[in-house]
């Protein structure tokens, strides 16, 4: 099995998880994810969309049916991403500080 259909089967599962949904790993369901992820798509970008359409749409009765793979990795996927929060920024290691003797004295 490739590394897109298994990252596109993951990604099938989180959609499972956070929807309430039985999809599964069907070429019908995997077609869409793994168009995107050829298309370039970061997995960890779609992982963010499902989570966020599932908050958005799991409690709206009409947009509930919208959870499926056609429509979350569809003709609008790009538009999802765009609606992501930036990712938190990566927390820097502190600089230690130099030893004494790599100071330089006055001369």
């Amino acid at each position: 099995m490739s590394a897109i259909i298994q990252e596109a089967t993951r990604l099938v599962s989180v959609l499972n998880q956070h929807a309430g949904t039985r999809f599964k790993p069907s070429v019908t369901v995997l077609k869409p994810i793994v168009a995107q992820l050829e298309a370039g798509a970061d997995p960890e970008d779609c992982e963010r969309v499902i989570v966020l359409l599932c908050r958005q749409w799991k409690l709206d009765d009409r947009m509930r049916t919208a959870l499926r793979p056609s429509v979350i990795f569809g003709a609008k996927f790009d538009e999802y991403v765009g609606l992501l929060p930036p990712p938190p920024p990566q927390v820097r290691e502190p600089l230690a500080p130099p030893d004494e003797d790599q100071i330089p004295g006055p001369e």
